[in-house]
């Protein structure tokens, strides 16, 4: 199938596609990912190929339910933290922007999860995102 000019396959079939999802070769990005490289590199989220399959192998760990499921008071406390902000920053019916609000609840959470460090840039009057 095509759409707008770039061609697209549709699998239905289960063992179809089991055989492309498994496959290390037909992990080729699109075209939007190069305007990542730059930003990124040449990292899990924008390589393709063996490349691709040896970062991602070597990030798994990392993300085993275990060690994300450590984190869960982590994550709990930083969203309600930020449920409380955007209640009291919207509680007169103004329209804002959450961009800012979730970028330093995440901010929170990584430097928390990833380095043990409690930032607390939520709780900042100004901040600089």
């Amino acid at each position: 199938m095509w759409f707008l000019g770039v061609p697209y396959v549709n699998l239905s079939s289960p063992g179809n596609l089991e055989a492309l999802l498994k496959s290390v070769q037909h992990i080729t990005k699109g075209r939007e990912y190069f305007i990542l490289v730059p930003w990124l590199g040449d990292g899990l989220l924008t390589s393709t190929g063996a490349k691709w399959h040896a970062h991602r192998k070597m990030l798994t760990p990392a993300f085993h339910f275990r060690i994300l499921e450590s984190c869960l008071p982590i994550f709990n406390r930083n969203a309600q933290l930020l449920i409380k902000i955007l209640q009291d920053k919207f509680a007169d019916d103004k329209i804002l922007n959450v961009d800012t609000f979730i970028s330093l609840c995440s901010l929170d959470i990584i430097s928390e999860a990833a380095m043990g460090v409690r930032l607390e840039a939520q709780l900042q009057k100004h901040s600089t995102l």
